[in-house]
């Protein structure tokens, strides 16, 4: 007897369902097998697309509605009952006429394209069990009205666009089994009302994402429930003991989410789960060892959390587990259990990215079910155990980045069932084995990165025909490239970059791996021409073929390369004309050909490529077209509309720019064009490409003024004209582009004043104004770039005083505003400056104190204040600057002790005076230079004579140039001959040392004299000493661009004593026994040979250096200056090197 019906309504937001839902007796009363076909004709005419014609052809008043597809009756009332159209690629919507089928109990609309929402008449099938709409595009919220469908046991709308929250009166279907609303757009909590459905048996809600909250402890009274999918959304918290009264509970997927907190131990008391997924979330502490009581579970997933510690040995119960990943946990760590052994069932075992270590046990062996074995980064190491290939099925074999020694065992070939072989990133070494070519079901075999990987590629690999994947790169390989890798036919991917020792030529069987899209062979030591037939396979995409050797022409079968998308040839030794049938390759996007040996003109055909992304011809011999003086094919780029990028720097192009540029892709970003010998002005059209943000035009030919359509660019960020022959101001328009981050217009002769609105360019990072004629004074604007950090506006005429507002540059690493006409006093503001490294401020007329602020500078390398008008000390502050490696304060009026501390310590008792000399014509160039080297220059007692008489003898040559070296008291000491570019002297200047006790030995030098007749007047001596810390190297070619501490002095009165005594030990009696002051006669030797000159040619000589493996060195160098007495004076530079251990001898 059936059961009364009644309806609980609620008030307000049920009225109208109440309202449907109440005339439910009278309508079934009135309702007909009649009105079941005009309902389901209804439904027919909102069917807007029926491809098959299932409904056109069948669904007609001529037959009989219980006949139509889809629809099914009931014998005792001929009354529809259910309603299939699932999976017939239907599209439309839900009509209302649906509500009046009153005896329906099932409506099944699966996988089809029905749109819309779910209209409010279907509330009336009250008979209603199975509601079955998923993998369609409804949309709209989850009714509410479906909590008054009394009998409904299965609710799927998955796979569809609803929106919303989860409708709390979905509670009140005590009936329902079934509820799967995963994949659709639902959001906030899981209301409590669903803890209601005592019947429930699978709650699946995977993939809305934005569902949130935490799990509601009412879904611990489904008693029945058996599934509970709610990964993919924004859970968070901790799962609610109150679960453990499932016990029923087969799946308990919660991946995707955010919980956090600890895995419960509670959980092994779930006596039927055989699903446990909880990847990706917050989980930390450890993996409970309760998990091992669930002896039915077959799936335990807990990937990618912040668990740590060790596998629980209890984990070897789960005798029927099938996949156990532990996969991107990072810090789970110690040894694998050898209980894992245990697991006779296991399919995958996948441990990757975690902290295991130690070797594999043995015990692994026995899963003879296995089919993933995972174990990429960790740090396993050990060899990699033979026992692999005993293991039957295995398919995926992944022990990649981690630290496993020896050589590749020859059993994994007996692994024929291996799909997946990833042995990358490893110390393995020896050859691949033969064995490996067994492998017949392989796709994947990569061994990039493990760099003793040594002997030849294998011939055998050509066995495996269905591999797809072979990656070789980064090894030892050495030998050619077999030609059995053309009877790899399914071959994808060939990559054997940066080998460097695989040689031969490309092999042409190449062209018989017809499904190849990516070919890497680039790094090596490839020869001979690229083949023809390489570019005969239709699929290919990527050719590497960088950094080889190859020779010959660029094939013209380019344009068989119809889906070929980049290639890249350059830094091979190609040559011969780019052909013009690459046009044919229509796919390309990137196009690599630079450094080459390319000569003749670029063809305009590449125009045609119009999916060109970046053109790279730089560093070849490419011309522009004999006909014109234009460079054409940049016209035919304009076709290109997706370019991004053109360098054609260091080709001699030797044309003009045309005005067809500013025709270029409008989202190109960077245009290179250095060093081609472009003539002719820039044209204003350049101002057209407002995407550029890289215009590179420096060291060319280029005249005529900047054009002010550049202010147009106004994604610029880099900008070099330098090293050409621009003239003119700067425009006020280049002050627009306030991206601009580096302005480079140096070496031009660019005048007028610095425009002031250059400083509104707060981007600004390098400003090179450099070598122009920029007169007036130094806009105070410039001093506001708070975040520059090179500022070079050297050379030019700028005067006027430093404002103290210079400080204000607190980024800055580099200024030099050296050779310009700037007076005043130094501002004390420059200490401020804490990330300066070097500052060049020579050949000015500044006056006044060094400031004592300069102690400040804590960053400060180098410090050129030379040529000035400075007086007064040199502040002992700059003591501070540990990192001070080059100081030339030199052609001053400095006065007063040199400092002894910081950077001037670690010196020998040393004391010096320089006076300047001056003086013009016939006048004698004089230096007096007092130094007390008693404890650092001494040579064993029976080889002093000889050195002293044969260097003496070197440096009283007419007009001969010498470096000469102190030779150390005590082993430790060594030999100093450095290498510099220099112009013997002509004329009758010499340059001789007088002293008391001799030339070495002795304790004082007292005098240093050169000198000169009227026909030479501008001889003299440079005398170097040189400090560095830390290596050994050959003398600098400039002495303030050296690597070690230097310090240049010139100035009345300069006088003291520069560092302390070192405590340097007392010299070794037997010392004067050895060769080392053989080597030192000989160096000095081999400098004066290389060095004499009759005809004053520019030389370079060889640097010599024989150390004796000490700690300190002195070396002096005297060299001859021109342009010296008359103007400047003696320049002194003191510079001594602290040196590690560098061998007997080096050069």
């Amino acid at each position: 007897m059936e059961r009364p019906r009644f309806l609980k309504c609620a008030p307000m937001s049920f009225v109208m369902y109440c309202v449907f839902a109440m005339s439910f007796l009278a309508i079934e009363a009135t309702t007909n097998i009649t009105t079941d076909q005009s309902s389901l004709l209804a439904l027919k005419a909102h069917i807007t697309n029926d491809p098959h014609n299932l409904l056109a052809n069948n669904w007609t008043s001529s037959t009989s509605v219980c006949n139509w597809v889809g629809i099914t009756c009931d014998s005792q009332n001929s009354r529809v009952v259910a309603l299939n159209l699932n999976s017939m690629s239907l599209t439309g919507t839900i009509p209302p006429h649906i509500g009046n089928l009153s005896f329906l109990v099932q409506l099944r609309l699966r996988n089809n394209s029905f749109h819309g929402s779910l209209p409010i008449e279907l509330v009336q099938l009250q008979r209603l069990e199975i509601l079955h709409l998923g993998l369609n595009s409804f949309q709209g919220e989850i009714p509410s009205w479906l909590g008054s469908l009394p009998k409904l046991q299965n609710l799927s709308l998955f796979i569809n666009n609803f929106t919303g929250s989860i409708p709390p009166s979905l509670g009140n279907i005590t009936t329902l089994r079934n509820l799967k609303l995963w994949n659709n757009n639902l959001q906030g909590n899981i209301p409590e009302e669903i803890g209601n459905l005592i019947n429930l048996e699978i709650f699946d809600l995977y993939g809305n994402q934005q569902i949130s909250g935490t799990i509601p402890p009412h879904i611990g009274n489904l008693s029945f429930l058996v599934e509970l999918h709610l990964g993919n959304n924004s859970f968070h918290g901790s799962l609610p003991v109150e679960l453990v009264h499932l016990r029923r509970l087969e799946v308990l997927h919660l991946g995707y989410n955010s919980f956090q907190g600890e895995i419960p131990s509670w959980l092994g008391s779930l006596p039927k789960l055989q699903n446990l997924s909880l990847f990706i979330n917050n989980f930390t502490g450890f993996i409970p060892p309760s998990l091992g009581n669930i002896t039915t579970l077959r799936i335990l997933q807990l990937w990618n959390n912040n668990l740590q510690g060790n596998i629980p040995e209890e984990i070897g119960n789960l005798i029927n587990l099938e996949i156990f990943d532990l996969y991107g946990n990072q810090q789970i760590s110690g040894t694998i259990p050898p209980h894992i052994g245990n697991l006779s069932f296991l399919v995958e075992l996948r441990l990757g990215i975690n902290s295991f270590h130690g070797s594999l046990p043995v015990e692994l062996v026995h899963l003879r079910r296995l089919e993933v074995l995972h174990l990429g980064y960790n740090s396993f190491q050990g060899e990699i155990p033979s026992w692999l290939g005993s293991l039957p099925k295995l398919q995926m074999l992944y022990l990649h980045v981690n630290t496993f020694t020896g050589s590749i065992p020859p059993s994994l070939g007996n692994i024929t069932t291996l799909r997946i072989l990833e042995l990358w990133n490893n110390n393995l070494q020896g050859n691949i084995p033969e064995e490996i070519g067994k492998l017949i079901n392989l796709e994947t075999f990569n061994l990039y990165g493990n760099q003793h990987i040594s002997g030849s590629i294998p011939p055998s690999l050509g066995n495996i025909t269905t591999l797809r994947i072979l990656e070789l790169w980064n090894n030892n390989l050495q030998g050619n490239i077999p030609e059995e890798i053309g009877n790899l036919i399914n071959l994808e991917t060939f990559n054997l970059y940066g080998n460097q020792h695989i040689s031969g030529s490309v092999p042409s069987e190449i062209d018989n791996l017809q499904d190849l899209n990516w070919l890497s062979l680039a790094n090596n030591s490839l020869t001979g021409p690229i083949p023809f037939t390489v570019f005969n396979t239709s699929k290919l995409e990527v050719i590497k073929l960088y950094m080889n050797r190859l020779s010959g022409p660029f094939p013209s079968t380019i344009g068989l390369a119809v889906n070929l998308k980049e290639l890249y040839l350059w830094e091979n030794e190609l040559n011969g004309i780019i052909p013009d049938s690459i046009s044919n390759a229509s796919q390309l996007t990137i196009l690599e050909l630079s450094s080459n040996s390319f000569s003749g003109p670029i063809p305009t055909t590449l125009g045609n490529l119009r999916n060109l992304q970046r053109l790279n011809l730089g560093s070849n011999q490419l011309t522009g077209e004999s006909s014109t003086q234009e460079l054409n094919f940049l016209s035919s780029l304009t076709n290109c509309k997706f370019l991004k990028r053109i360098y054609l720097s260091n080709n001699p192009l030797s044309s003009t720019l045309p005005v067809s540029i500013g025709n270029l892709s409008a989202i190109l970003q960077d245009f290179y064009v250095e060093g081609c010998k472009l003539k002719g002005s820039i044209p204003h059209e350049v101002g057209s490409l407002s995407n550029l943000t890289t215009l590179v035009l420096e060291n060319n030919e280029l005249t005529g003024s900047v054009p002010s359509a550049i202010g147009k660019m106004r994604m610029l960020q880099v900008l070099y004209l330098d090293g050409n022959k621009l003239q003119g101001s700067i425009p006020n328009e280049v002050c627009h582009l306030r991206n601009l981050g580096d302005l480079r217009l140096s070496g031009n002769n660019l005048s007028g004043p610095i425009p002031a609105c250059l400083g509104d360019i707060t981007s600004l990072r390098v400003l090179y104004l450099n070598s122009n004629n920029f007169s007036s004074r130094i806009p105070v604007s410039l001093w506001s770039l708070k975040d520059i950090l090179r500022l070079n506006l050297s050379t030019n005429s700028l005067g006027g005083r430093l404002p103290l507002d210079i400080g204000n540059l607190r980024a800055v690493y580099e200024i030099d505003l050296s050779g310009n006409e700037l007076s005043g006093e130094i501002p004390s503001s420059i200490g401020g400056l804490q990330n300066l490294i070097n500052f060049y401020i020579a050949k000015n007329k500044l006056q006044g104190l060094i400031p004592e602020s300069f102690g400040n500078l804590v960053s400060l390398e180098i410090l050129d204040l030379s040529s000035n008008i400075l007086s007064g000390p040199i502040p002992k502050s700059i003591e501070k600057l540990r990192y001070l490696k080059s100081m030339n304060v030199s052609f001053n009026r400095l006065e007063g002790e040199i400092p002894t501390g910081g950077s001037f310590a670690n010196f020998e008792k040393t004391s010096r005076e320089a006076c300047p000399v001056v003086g013009s014509g016939s006048d004698r160039c004089r230096e007096g230079i007092e130094k007390d080297v008693s404890d650092l220059i001494r040579v064993e007692k029976n080889y002093r004579k000889d050195v002293r008489e044969q260097v003496s003898k070197n440096i009283r040559q007419k007009g001969e140039a010498i470096f000469g070296s102190g030779v150390g008291k005590e082993k430790g000491k060594s030999v100093w001959i450095p290498s510099r570019k220099i112009r013997a002297p002509g004329g009758n200047g010499s340059i001789r040392f007088k002293s008391q006790s001799g030339l070495y030995g002795g304790n004082r030098w007292d005098r240093m004299d050169s000198s000169s007749s009227s026909s030479d007047p501008e001889v003299g001596p440079k005398v170097y000493f040189k400090k560095s810390t830390g290596e050994c190297s050959i003398g600098p070619s400039r002495w303030w661009k050296e690597s070690g501490p230097s310090f240049g002095l010139c100035g009345d009165g300069l006088h003291g004593v520069i560092g302390e005594d070192s405590g340097l030990q007392k010299y070794r009696k037997g010392l004067g026994q050895s060769v080392e002051a053989r080597k030192a006669l000989t160096a000095s030797n081999q400098a004066y040979d290389s060095l004499s000159n009759d005809n004053g040619e520019e030389m370079e000589s060889e640097a010599t250096q024989s150390t004796f493996g000490g700690k300190d060195e002195l070396s002096i160098q005297v060299v001859p200056e021109t342009q010296f007495c008359s103007d400047r004076g003696i320049k002194l530079m003191v510079d001594l090197r602290e040196k590690g251990d560098c061998g007997e001898e080096q050069i």
